[in-house]
């Protein structure tokens, strides 16, 4: 009904979605980029698969992912974002994430110097609360993690700006690195039982079983 109103405007305008919407909403999403000087999508994902749908309830990845890919035939020259929200549920499957978002990128682009307008990703790092911060997972995990975010990055990094490399190359140094972000005073076992209580609770009101997470997780989680 706000857009309605709107006809030929001069200033820009921005819609955050889950883009779990049907075809009829997601062209009139499109088609509102000529009302405005400037239009903005943002949606957010960080994770590939099940792992993404048990870290964001009510996402269907397939679905969030083929209205992605829509958006950028409908209306190219739309800015779309995706917020990417690194945690303790979301960061097992990062590198798996990237690999299909550059999949899906190259069917849109010859290179990053021809091609549509197209989603950037941008890669944030969750401190709050801090049993949700990757901070309350072992070391040696962590550096699994960032392993595998580096490789995926080195074979996909034609069709990678460098403002997202740099992004990713951040959360990797940060997996690495530290252990307690600086505003964090909680205690490691308070967190640990706050995270395990959590997740068993999520699992069980969101109806999400803990099989949906990866293995890795599942074989961390039940040794707290």
């Amino acid at each position: 009904k706000l857009v309605d109103m709107f006809d030929n405007e001069k200033f820009a305008f921005a819609v955050n979605t889950n883009l779990m919407i049907d075809e009829k909403r997601l062209n009139k999403l499109a088609a509102i980029k000529k009302q405005f000087k400037k239009y903005d999508i943002y949606t957010s994902c960080e994770a590939y698969g099940d792992n993404a749908e048990f870290a964001r309830s009510g996402l269907i990845y397939k679905e969030w992912k083929e209205n992605l890919r829509k958006l950028q035939y409908v209306e190219p020259e739309i800015n779309t974002h995706i917020m990417m929200t690194v945690s303790a549920l979301s960061v097992w499957t990062m590198s798996e994430f990237l690999d299909d978002m550059v999949k899906m990128r190259k069917e849109t682009t010859i290179g990053l110097n021809q091609q549509r307008p197209y989603y950037h990703m941008s890669v944030n790092i969750l401190r709050f609360p801090s049993f949700q911060s990757v901070n309350i997972l072992p070391q040696d995990i962590k550096n699994n993690i960032a392993d595998k975010i580096e490789s995926s990055i080195e074979r996909n990094k034609e069709f990678i700006t460098n403002i997202e490399i740099n992004n990713y190359l951040r959360c990797v140094d940060y997996l690495r690195k530290v252990n307690v972000s600086y505003e964090d005073n909680d205690t490691y076992e308070d967190k640990i039982n706050d995270f395990k209580n959590f997740v068993i609770q999520y699992s069980i009101r969101k109806n999400l079983p803990l099989n949906k997470m990866p293995a890795e997780f599942n074989e961390w989680f039940d040794s707290l």
